[in-house]
């Protein structure tokens, strides 16, 4: 049966998965440009303002732009290393939709659409079992998600080792002449006593290490397995895949927002744990940070530290159970 399901689901698998590889791709050359020429352009600016590049960055995303800072990691990505930057690829609200896009799809047509199509007659007319069945899903999504979550991050990782090494342009001549201009209008007495600005160490900030998008790998998948394994249950419970793709639609759309928005408006921040997108960390194994999630919305700062990743297995796991024992003991009524 997991055979039938690949071919079934090999081509649109083959699409999806060359979408979300072309945007892994795709994101090393964009961000080669902003790393090459615009980042000495704010480290100059920052120079001889006497402001650090953290103070600019504070000064960027304030307001409005923290939204921008939610959506690219928040607080643990620095823009001032080439790594931290390139992986905003991995949170990136289109590689999120696009994840979420293909869960509900392949949840939604695993039973309700099954049924709708009325080839469960003829299945179940086989020496086969209703779980077995189900779980024949379960081990073909698994597949899934393992192989899109590979063939993304190691899109991910070629780009990063095409454009690497970095190597920073030069601001334009005219651009320096006048920032160079401007230095004098704004010098005083105090810049006699003011203290030189450390030297940055440019290599170590430009510095690529392309592997290291695999480690984000099963948070990937991980994501794709929890929001799959939802959209499985509620496609046992249902008998029309079009329903079930939109009610799943609306609550994953409305999980995305809520985490999203919740940390920007107050009353929203509650319910944030509530959401799958909540515990998705690639950025921190890939940055050798650890991915626990505090819920500090619910019990306050550093007082329960759960592993994200964990979170959404078991989330996913106990979906697809759930939707194994309602598909085993429900009545299936005729196709519609």
């Amino acid at each position: 049966m997991v055979a039938r399901h690949w071919r079934d689901w090999r081509f649109a698998l083959a699409l999806f998965s060359l979408m979300l590889v072309g945007f892994g791709l795709l994101w090393g050359s964009i961000i080669k440009r902003s790393l090459e020429q615009l980042a000495p352009f704010f480290r100059l600016l920052a120079n001889q303002s006497g402001l650090t590049i953290s103070v600019l960055e504070g000064m960027v995303f304030d307001g409005p732009g923290k939204m921008v800072r939610t959506m690219i990691g928040g607080d643990r990505v620095s823009l001032e290393r080439a790594i931290d930057i390139l992986s905003i690829v991995l949170v990136h609200p289109l590689v999120q939709l696009l994840l979420a896009m293909w869960a509900v799809g392949r949840g939604a047509a695993a039973l309700a659409g099954e049924l709708e199509r009325g080839t469960f007659e003829l299945l179940l007319s086989q020496p086969v079992s209703r779980v077995n069945v189900a779980i024949s899903n379960v081990l073909f999504d698994l597949g899934c998600w393992i192989v899109i979550a590979v063939a993304f991050t190691s899109a991910a990782t070629a780009g990063a080792w095409w454009i690497n090494p970095l190597e920073e342009r030069p601001l334009p001549p005219d651009i320096q002449e006048r920032m160079n201009r401007m230095s004098w209008w704004t010098w005083s007495p105090a810049t006699l006593f003011k203290k030189a600005p450390a030297p940055v160490d440019i290599s170590d900030r430009l510095r690529i290490e392309p592997a290291r998008f695999m480690l984000a790998a099963p948070a990937v998948a991980a994501l794709g397995w929890s929001i799959s394994g939802l959209a499985f249950a509620a496609s046992a419970w249902g008998r029309s895949r079009m329903a079930v793709l939109g009610g799943m639609g609306l609550v994953v759309s409305t999980m995305f927002l809520v985490n999203l928005l919740g940390q920007l408006w107050e009353p929203l921040l509650v319910l944030r744990p509530l959401t799958v997108f909540y515990y998705y960390q690639p950025q921190e194994p890939m940055l050798g940070i650890p991915a626990v999630v505090n819920l500090s919305e619910w019990f306050g700062p550093d007082k329960v530290a759960l592993p994200g990743l964990w979170v959404l297995v078991v989330t996913g796991a106990l979906g697809y159970a759930a939707g194994t024992w309602r598909f085993a003991t429900r009545d299936l009524p005729a196709p519609l």
